[in-house]
């Protein structure tokens, strides 16, 4: 995942300290980006916009839900406030 990031750079013609420079943070927090570590949702919009990038492009893994070929998840049936609430059938 960390060479779309790195991929993305290049084509834009940023390294590490440009990138920091223009989306205000520190050089080494851009190196532990392209380690793989993902950032903040706010500094991943100013990263991709910085790029010419989506946010989903350059880390997909962010929003699993949203990525091609996840699973989907169960459609939520009923809500109860309190765990008393549940009937024993639904419970079991």
């Amino acid at each position: 995942m960390t060479q779309r990031l790195q991929s993305a750079m290049l084509r834009a013609g940023f390294d590490s300290a440009a990138l920091a420079a223009t989306v205000g943070v520190d050089v080494k927090t851009v190196n532990r980006w392209l380690a793989g570590r993902v950032p903040h949702r706010r500094t991943r919009l100013d990263v991709a916009r910085a790029l010419g990038e989506t946010e989903d492009g350059l880390w997909p893994q962010a929003s699993p839900d949203l990525s091609a070929g996840a699973p989907a998840t169960a459609e939520v049936i009923g809500a109860y406030a309190h765990r008393a609430e549940i009937p024993n059938d639904l419970w079991i």
